[in-house]
């Protein structure tokens, strides 16, 4: 019951509230629509590989006809979540996850938002596209969420790209001067 909810989030970088406020008719043709709570966009994100598979399965196990509610994500009870219910349930698992060693200390729904913009940064996306993907209405707050990224490898391999658009621009010119 854990799974859907933080799927959602590390994967699409959604807000806890707008996870537990997502229908299941949400999901649909591998992409999840909604309109996000904070800003009021609309919102249209691809579910791809572990994603996809992760929101089919829980779609399967809790078919509409043994269930009767709409919401994507339901807690152990087949109930949606509430709010402070959430909070609280998810805050003791990932406690948890961080006494048993799978997570760093201070892991929470929010963080995940963040480490999703920093694995598009690091990935050499732009801020823009960032900025889009997380729903943000400025730059700068792409930049906020992907501020931890390390993108010296990005840096380099972008001098690469632009060295060898160089390169390749002389090695034209000069066969262009030979043929003419």
């Amino acid at each position: 019951h854990y799974k859907v909810p933080i799927a959602l989030a590390r994967f699409l970088a959604m807000r806890r509230g707008d996870i537990l406020r997502l229908p299941r008719m949400a999901y649909r043709d591998g992409y999840i629509s909604f309109r996000a709570s904070k800003n009021g966009k609309i919102m249209k994100l691809p579910a791809l590989g572990e994603l996809r598979k992760i929101l089919d399965e829980a779609l399967e196990a809790w078919p509409v006809s043994e269930i009767d509610v709409t919401m994507l994500c339901l807690n152990s009870h087949r109930k949606p979540w509430t709010e402070m219910g959430f909070s609280a349930s998810i805050g003791k698992f990932f406690d948890d996850c961080v006494a048993r060693g799978l997570a760093g200390k201070g892991l929470t729904m929010h963080g995940l938002r963040h480490s999703v913009a920093t694995d598009l940064r690091e990935q050499g996306y732009r801020l823009e596209d960032i900025k889009n993907f997380l729903g943000q209405e400025t730059i700068e707050m792409a930049e906020h969420y992907s501020s931890s990224a390390d993108v010296s490898g990005v840096l380099i391999d972008m001098a690469n790209v632009i060295q060898a658009g160089s390169k390749r621009e002389r090695v034209l010119s000069n066969s262009r001067k030979k043929s003419v």
